[in-house]
């Protein structure tokens, strides 16, 4: 039966062609007026590449090349006698095969049995039909159809392999561009099989209606998609014009029911564009949600809650940047409630209030499950440490938490702390910017996340640390804080090159460290290029130290004067010089090869024995005294 069906196969193109052709012979009475309207037309490749190609052999490979009698022999006679000759000799060989397609159309019309139903089917010209009919006959002579085994009474689904992913980005380029109808048709035809694909990305380019449109006449068929993602692809487009086009692409994934992470960000969506997206939300149980940055208010947020299905399976949800407000943040909350296993989320830059923030804090107690926690630059304030406490201390591991610009004080930072230190010990990245922190809180931040030796990133960045703050931190990253720390970030916090030059070399000792960030502080460009010198002799790179552009150098209290010998800053520079044991780097020029700059640092050096002993015991004296006060505190 096996070969059989594959002998038929073959039949089953040979019939294809016998109906082709049987279609030519009935026109054929036309032909003598295709020869005197264009002869051109009469040569053409196309033309005679069907009788080339059944003859076989050489003759139809020559015939695809271009070739084949007639048309590569025109020199220098007569064209119209040509191209009459050639056509001639199409119509005997026309006639020539007419009895065999005959013979053949009659043998596999009852070989298959086709009947007077394929009769009828041949004589009205349906092709589509008649395919259908020969391919249901070929199964009932064989038992063999299309997915299922010999002898097999059930339907073997036939799978293709899923797994592919396909990014507009990779095919067209990453520069931002106005995608139009032919662009679309062009780059639609790299997406390849569609059944094969799990995710499609359509991002970074801006999509008229009609590109989306052609678009979708391909996602239709991407059946086995899970990911999908349609962020930022609206940019520049009138309103009309990108609601059109958002409509269009969500339209296309109606049927689509393995998709379980959406991505819409930053697209200008407002409360009208989440309707238009509604196909890819209803009723769907997703694992990931991105509408971060669409605009969306309080209404949008309404909608979001009634178009999705269970959130029991969301882990991940995005919604920074909006205009969530406090009503919004109720509507949210309600629907926290319902996502135990939530792991990501992000709300940071949505004018989330104090109310609004309680109400986001209740509903993230239904998860113990919480990755990353990110609710920065919303002003919440003082009122949201008990809740936001509560969801810290249940959650099992936390990573991430980024509170900076929540309006929380430097008290309610240190308690927020003491909670991460005891219920998050492998938490790897912490924002506590912009909460006031001073000397004397740092001291005791420090050593409340003193158990925290897993962390890398700590933003400090927009409080007051100063350059007696730096030095504490400094003297606790020696002493063994922080091993893993591999971005600090000490953006305005007014310091000078003192503090500046003993929180690099602390930072140089750790051996993975990436970025330091100074800027907006008042550093002298001699300490730069110092400290860039530490990271260089430290093998650490070029580029740890962060941009400088906001920094001033001449606001700098650190700087040595003339009649300050004793100043704190040569204690620093001597530190320095001691940063690093390890030999520079081959061919690594020293920052101090400039006569007058290494004069004016060996002078710096010397100030550095007359040192009064007695001040410095009474200054270590006094930071031990600070210490233990703040340790019974």
């Amino acid at each position: 039966f096996a070969m059989a069906a594959a002998r038929l196969q073959k039949g089953l193109m040979a019939a294809m062609a016998v109906i082709v052709l049987l279609s030519v012979m009935k026109e054929s009475n036309k032909k003598q007026k295709l020869i005197k309207l264009n002869c051109e037309k009469r040569l053409s490749r196309r033309r005679l590449m069907p009788l080339m190609v059944l003859r076989g052999g050489s003759d139809g490979a020559h015939a695809r090349n271009g070739g084949g009698t007639g048309a590569a022999e025109l020199g220098g006679e007569d064209e119209f006698q040509i191209g009459e000759n050639v056509i001639q000799k199409k119509e005997n060989e026309d006639n020539a095969l007419n009895e065999h397609i005959k013979i053949l159309a009659e043998r596999i019309k009852e070989e298959l049995k086709l009947g007077e139903e394929g009769e009828e089917l041949i004589k009205q010209k349906k092709d589509q039909e008649l395919l259908e009919l020969i391919r249901r006959k070929r199964g009932e002579m064989n038992d063999i159809s299309d997915g299922k085994e010999v002898g097999s009474a059930e339907k073997i689904e036939e799978k293709p392999e899923v797994g592919g992913d396909w990014n507009i980005q990779k095919e067209s380029g990453y520069a931002r561009e106005m995608l139009e109808e032919c662009t679309a048709k062009v780059l639609v035809e790299k997406i390849g099989n569609p059944e094969k694909l799990a995710s499609i990305k359509i991002s970074g380019k801006s999509l008229s209606p009609a590109a989306a449109a052609v678009f979708a006449s391909k996602l239709r068929n991407c059946t086995n998609l899970e990911t999908v993602d349609i962020s930022d692809c609206i940019a520049g487009r009138p309103e009309d014009e990108a609601m059109k086009t958002l409509e269009t692409l969500s339209n296309a994934f109606v049927n689509h029911s393995k998709i379980t992470s959406v991505m819409v960000s930053d697209n200008a969506l407002g409360d009208t564009g989440v309707r238009r997206i509604s196909p890819l939300l209803k009723d769907r149980n997703l694992k990931d949600l991105h509408l971060a940055n669409t605009g969306m208010q309080v209404d949008g947020l309404q909608l979001v809650s009634q178009y999705l299905g269970s959130l029991e399976n969301l882990e991940t949800l995005e919604l920074q940047r909006n205009l969530i407000t406090t009503e919004g943040a109720v509507v949210l909350g309600k629907m926290l409630e319902k996502a135990p296993n939530l792991r990501i989320f992000r709300a940071f830059g949505s004018r989330i209030s104090a109310d609004g923030g309680k109400a986001i804090l209740k509903g993230l107690l239904a998860t113990s499950k919480l990755a990353v926690l990110d609710l920065s630059n919303n002003v919440m304030g003082e009122g949201i440490t008990e809740a936001l406490c509560a969801v810290i201390a249940q959650q099992e591991d936390l990573k991430v938490v980024k509170l900076g610009g929540t309006g929380l004080s430097a008290d309610m930072i240190s308690r927020i702390v003491f909670v991460l230190a005891s219920s998050a010990p492998n938490l790897e990245e912490i924002d506590i910017s912009c909460a006031g922190i001073t000397v004397m809180d740092i001291v005791a931040l420090i050593e409340k996340m003193h158990p925290l030796t897993k962390i890398k990133s700590i933003h400090l960045s927009e409080n007051q640390l100063g350059t007696e703050g730096l030095m504490y931190l400094a003297d606790a990253m020696q002493n063994g804080s922080f091993p893993n720390l591999q971005h600090l970030d000490l953006t305005d916090n007014q310091i000078g090159s003192h503090g500046a030059l003993m929180i690099a070399k602390a930072c140089a000792q750790r051996k993975n460290f990436e970025r330091l960030e100074l800027d907006c502080n008042t550093i002298s460009e001699w300490c730069i290029t110092y400290i860039q010198d530490i990271f260089r002799k430290a093998r650490l790179g070029e580029n740890v130290l962060g941009e400088m552009d906001l920094n001033d150098p001449e606001m700098d209290q650190d700087d040595p004067q003339e009649d300050d010998p004793n100043s704190l800053l040569d204690s620093a520079i001597n530190e320095g010089e001691r940063v690093e044991d390890a030999p520079p780097q081959e061919n690594s020029e020293s920052a101090y090869t400039d006569p007058q700059l290494k004069s004016h640092i060996e002078e710096l050096q010397k100030h550095v024995n007359k040192f009064d002993k007695e001040d410095e015991d009474n200054e270590e004296k006094m930071i031990d005294q600070l210490r233990e006060a703040m340790r019974k505190e």
